[in-house]
């Protein structure tokens, strides 16, 4: 890719034979839903270089490392939603390298089979639609990397807009931090996993709808989550956690 352009998949994909880079200053607008198959290869941005997600689209990004992922001011990052209106991020055996912080701001994203955030940097989730890791999806935050829950919305379902589908369905936390601003997130049905040096920090006070909550006995057993602590598990509380299973 050397220049800005519309790409059209019309629901086909398009298979990688080697790595994709996307130059400084390009931008690569998906108009349509379809896949890119990276084959087990990098999709590299260079500088400002982005893709968009066009309104309504409906994108997987599958076998891929995507790499410098970042935030590059005025409301742009490499991964972005041209309008602002409803798109779909299906990640899918994949892994997003963050050179710098990265805001997911206006879409749903979809979790399938193993999908890794890595780099020293945060993920921030502001988006205030919901998210799912779908049935046997993994969602691992690796060593070094944080994951800030931190809706725009005031309204109080904000904390459930990071779902999980079922019990096969897990976020795992690898010697990394889950941040959770004063929206709060309740975490239902799946499993955390945590090991290494974990910090688990609520940053909206003491109160049941501003803290970290996993479970949720109103809506019965099945939304009970199940915490799994690794051998080398060392786990930082920072704020307050409430379990809220039946079990």
């Amino acid at each position: 890719i050397v220049s800005s352009g519309v790409f059209n998949m019309r629901g086909f994909a398009m298979v990688l034979g080697g790595d994709l880079t996307i130059p400084n200053g390009v931008d690569l607008v998906l108009s349509s839903s379809g896949i890119i198959d990276g084959q087990g290869n990098n999709l590299i941005f260079e500088g400002t270089g982005r893709i968009l997600y066009d309104s309504h689209v409906s994108a997987t990004l599958r076998n891929l490392r995507l790499k410098n992922v970042a935030n590059h001011g005025s409301g742009k990052a490499s991964l972005g939603i041209k309008r602002e209106q409803q798109a779909w991020l299906n990640l899918q055996n994949a892994e997003l390298w963050l050179s710098s912080n990265y805001s997911f701001t206006a879409a749903r994203l979809y979790i399938n089979n193993d999908v890794i955030l890595s780099g020293t940097n945060s993920f921030i989730y502001t988006s205030t639609q919901q998210s799912v890791i779908t049935s046997n999806g993994m969602l691992l935050v690796d060593q070094g990397t944080t994951f800030s829950f931190a809706p725009t919305t005031g309204s109080s379902g904000a904390k459930d807009l990071f779902a999980m589908a079922d019990k096969t369905a897990t976020l795992a936390l690898d010697g990394a931090t889950l941040i959770v601003s004063n929206t709060g997130m309740r975490l239902t049905r799946g499993t955390v996993l945590l090991d290494n040096a974990v910090v688990l920090r609520s940053g909206g006070g003491v109160s049941y709808d501003t803290s970290i909550i996993f479970g949720n006995s109103a809506a019965g057993s099945n939304s009970d989550v199940d915490i799994k602590l690794l051998s080398g598990a060392q786990v930082a509380v920072q704020g307050k956690i409430f379990y809220d299973g039946v079990n």
